[in-house]
């Protein structure tokens, strides 16, 4: 049996962990000729009670495939804007990938600012840091300023909405982003703090859940 004809009997058993499997493969090996099987999967999966995590594996290999047939739904679920849910998360990164227009478009991040809630912004700025996107200076900026003045409520066992901006600055000029990681670092969230220090040493951390 071919490897392609493989990925289509795992996306379509009854058995979520070859469902997952096949869809994590499309992703990491970049298969864009599997992605309308994909897709096909995915809306039967969605039908699937408590199955996010099936559906978060087919959501982020969906964008990174750059699948553009699933931009509308994708964008749907960004829209409903559901707090501190996965699925909203990777549905906003896969979004972001999707509607790029080249490797280091951040416009599609700039248009989800505009109404995004937590998880939408939380999944943007992974992606962003995820992707290693390399921006202009006035995009550095911008990203800073709109994520800094987010209104984040700090609960204990949530997440801060600065962690996949701090991971992207280790990509970026540390003049422009120096003084936005030291903040990082005075904060209670020790995770975000061991993401700023390396960043301030131009190395990456591995934050996603994917």
């Amino acid at each position: 049996m071919s490897k392609i004809n493989e990925i289509k009997e795992q996306l379509s058993s009854s058995k979520v962990a070859d469902r997952k499997k096949g869809a994590k493969i499309i992703g990491k090996e970049f298969l864009k000729e599997l992605g309308d099987d994909l897709w096909a999967a995915y809306l039967k999966q969605v039908n699937v009670a408590n199955s996010w995590e099936a559906q978060i594996m087919m959501i982020n290999s969906l964008g990174l495939i750059r699948y553009k047939r699933a931009k509308d739904s994708l964008y749907k679920i960004c829209l409903d804007n559901k707090e501190h849910d996965m699925i909203t998360s990777y549905a906003a990164m896969a979004y972001t990938r999707i509607m790029r227009t080249s490797d280091n478009d951040v416009s599609p991040v700039f248009d989800l600012f505009k109404f995004g809630g937590f998880s939408v912004i939380n999944g943007a700025l992974r992606g962003i840091s995820a992707d290693k996107l390399m921006l202009q200076k006035e995009e550095v900026e911008r990203l800073i300023s709109l994520t800094e003045n987010f209104p984040q409520k700090h609960e204990v066992g949530l997440g801060d909405l600065r962690m996949g901006l701090a991971c992207a600055c280790a990509g970026w000029d540390k003049s422009l982003v120096s003084g936005f990681l030291e903040r990082c670092l005075t904060g209670p969230d020790k995770q975000l703090g061991y993401v700023a220090e390396k960043s301030l040493k131009k190395k990456y951390s591995d934050i996603n859940l994917i």
